[in-house]
């Protein structure tokens, strides 16, 4: 009757450790019990709450087997990462095109990472129904969005860990 996101984001809130997982349209649902580091971690609070909302689009997006949505949710996270590296109120409602070089010399990523970055973000305005409408169909694979899933994921963890450490 819930939808598992939701349910996942409050028990996030009141740092529990359980969460839940479903597998896509089967149904199945399970129980994940988190160790205190992934607790930890979760519950960082240098990570923006809109970050982790459009994470767990990219999560819902996957699980329902759209892909472009993966992509779409992927790319907004990269500009949103950006903004928050950036940190000028200039950047605040321009698209990560249009500041990416301020984001470069902001971020301490390697090159090679924020050139996929940009690639990814490029992208959503070329894959069908992944930034604009479309009356082609998505051509994003599977694979392909897992990927770009976890590699989302694990740049966040990256940057954040970097930028943390930066200010120690």
């Amino acid at each position: 009757l819930l939808d598992h996101l939701d349910i996942n984001e409050a028990l996030t809130e009141e740092n529990c450790s359980v969460k839940y997982e479903t597998n896509g349209f089967e149904g199945n649902v399970r129980v994940i019990i988190q160790s205190i580091d992934e607790i930890r971690e979760n519950n960082d609070h240098n990570n923006h709450p809109n970050i982790r909302l459009l994470v767990n689009r990219m999560e819902n997006s996957l699980s329902k087997r759209d892909y472009s949505g993966v992509l779409h949710a992927s790319a907004s996270i990269f500009e949103t990462l950006a903004k928050k590296i950036v940190d000028k109120p200039s950047v605040q409602n321009q698209s990560l095109g249009s500041f990416f070089e301020a984001y470069k010399k902001g971020s301490k990523l390697p090159k090679e990472i924020l050139t996929y970055i940009n690639e990814v973000y490029k992208s959503r305005s070329k894959e069908p129904l992944a930034g604009h409408g479309s009356l082609n169909a998505p051509t994003l694979l599977k694979e392909d969005a897992i990927i770009l899933y976890e590699l989302t994921k694990a740049i966040i963890k990256i940057e954040r860990k970097i930028s943390v450490k930066e200010r120690e």
